[in-house]
């Protein structure tokens, strides 16, 4: 496969130079290697004075935007909270 720079080696990296790349630039390990940066991580809430959460950091907290609204106890099945939520999505 041809890419827009007339190649279909990886560009990433020197180290990479005449590997062959797959859907894009990237060789298999440069692909492996900017998943893993772009992987996300699980950032633990804390109420702690002073504590801010770290840049680009979503939370998806129950009182959040991102969050179930709908709890689950005796009137609620998981299931049931799960669709409720679901229909407040486009």
């Amino acid at each position: 496969m041809k890419h827009h720079h007339g190649t279909d080696t990886c560009v990433m990296s020197a180290a990479c130079v005449g590997k062959p790349a797959d859907h894009g630039l990237m060789c298999e390990e440069c692909r492996a290697e900017d998943r893993a940066m772009h992987a996300p991580h699980r950032v633990q809430l804390s109420r702690k004075k002073g504590w801010k959460m770290p840049a680009n950091t979503v939370s998806v907290a129950r009182p959040g935007r991102w969050g179930n609204p709908y709890r689950v106890g005796p009137e609620m099945t998981a299931a049931s909270a799960v669709a409720a939520f679901q229909a407040l999505r486009p």
